[in-house]
């Protein structure tokens, strides 16, 4: 869940999915993916971002991330 007064308000469900940097989107992939896993109630905005993104230590730091990234594995 994410709240920024002003931006992200009421609270969101929010994926944040990191790309390499010449990376296509696969963000239409993604949706496809939640939509047949998600009660048909819910929804979940989805963000990319790239490696370098100065706001990946702080989403970082909230412990919830998901690695799956095949290098890694």
């Amino acid at each position: 869940m994410v709240y920024i007064k002003g931006h992200i308000d009421p609270p969101a469900q929010v994926l944040v999915v990191v790309l390499d940097q010449n990376s296509p989107s696969s963000q239409a992939k993604i949706t496809e993916a939640l939509r047949a896993v998600l009660p048909t109630n819910a929804h979940m905005d989805i963000t990319e971002l790239h490696p370098g993104d100065p706001n990946l230590p702080t989403i970082r730091a909230t412990g919830t991330q998901l690695n799956l990234n095949p290098k890694l594995m």
